[in-house]
Parts: structure tokens; C-alpha cells; sequence
């Protein structure tokens, strides 16, 4: 067992990105795990605008989850082909807040 466990950003606006290879190879130069963590502010937005239940949310959420679904796949992916231990999560809100509770 590990007592390391390395989060990193996986932001909402971009595919992929050098930091989360980076992050890789810490794992596993340091034999700890890694949690990658998608924020999203779009779909807590319109969330805080409009009613949780709206059309326009539930379409937010839904694109969300499909765009994360598929992130979450790469990085799964990314972990084994690294033969690294670790973990997703996504949250809705703000990535620096989101982050600072992760931490």
C-alpha cells in the first residue's frame, strides 16, 4: 500500500495535455497513485441561472457526462498502458475550488 496519491487536473476545455503525462511519470517514478479530476463550470453554471431540472441544464449535464464518460476512458486507458494504480472523479463548479477540496 501507498501512501502517495498524486490528484491532477484534467480540465473540461481541452482533450489532453502535457501536465497529466507529467503526472504519470511521477507515479510511477514515486509508485503512487494518481486521481484525475475533470472539473466543469459550464453545465454549474447554467445550473445556478436557470432551474437544475431546466431543458437547457439537463442538456448541459448530459453533454457533460458524455465528454467526461469519454475523458475518463482516456485516462483509464492512459493509467494501464502506464501499469499505474489510481482513480477518476468529476465535479461541476469551480476547478479552483473543486481542487483546493481534492487537496
Amino acid at each position: 500500500m501507498t501512501w502517495r496519491d498524486i490528484p491532477v487536473h484534467v480540465k473540461a476545455n481541452e482533450d489532453w495535455s502535457e501536465h497529466i503525462d507529467v503526472a504519470m511519470r511521477l507515479a510511477k517514478n514515486f509508485d503512487a497513485r494518481l486521481t484525475g479530476l475533470r472539473t466543469s463550470q459550464n453545465a454549474a453554471t447554467i445550473k445556478q441561472y436557470l432551474a437544475t431540472n431546466s431543458e437547457a441544464a439537463l442538456e448541459a449535464a448530459a453533454r457533460e457526462t458524455a465528454l467526461a464518460s469519454e475523458t475518463e476512458q482516456r485516462f483509464r486507458d492512459a493509467l494501464n498502458a502506464n501499469r499505474l494504480d489510481g482513480d477518476w472523479d468529476a465535479a461541476e463548479g469551480n476547478a479552483s475550488e473543486i481542487l483546493m477540496l481534492a487537496g
